[in-house]
């Protein structure tokens, strides 16, 4: 943060918010910043979910609906869920790196690939 209170990346943009620099560079690319890096921002740390509906649910997060899964996943990192065929997974966001959801099974938080899963439209109508 600058001395006026700016978040910064590089002396060409400033913004008057860290919420406002991630949804920039979500985007726009990177690459004004550092000249190999021609991306956005796919996965920004505890990104707000605006979108998603409310569900009444134990904890209150919000999804858009859940989805059963149809193959075991291995997480390969934090960011990934662990799935098991046969678990339903709550629907987060639909938005990210192309074939990724962003979910919660089990009182955690993650990607996980959709085609993994099998989406249920129950909920929808």
């Amino acid at each position: 943060m600058t001395a006026e209170g700016l978040y910064r990346i590089t002396e060409k943009k400033a913004f008057r918010g860290l919420a406002e620099l991630v949804e920039f560079y979500q985007q726009n690319s990177l690459k004004d910043c550092f000249k190999s890096l021609d991306t956005t921002l796919q996965f920004p740390f505890k990104e707000p979910e605006r979108r998603a509906i409310s569900k009444p649910t134990a904890g209150s997060t919000k999804y858009f609906g859940t989805a059963k899964v149809r193959y075991d996943f291995c997480a390969r990192d934090r960011s990934e869920l662990n799935l098991k065929e046969g678990d339903i997974v709550k629907i987060l966001k639909k938005k990210g790196q192309q074939g990724w959801w962003r979910g919660e099974i089990y009182g955690r938080i993650g990607w996980f690939p959709s085609n993994y899963v099998e989406e249920d439209y129950s909920e929808y109508c």
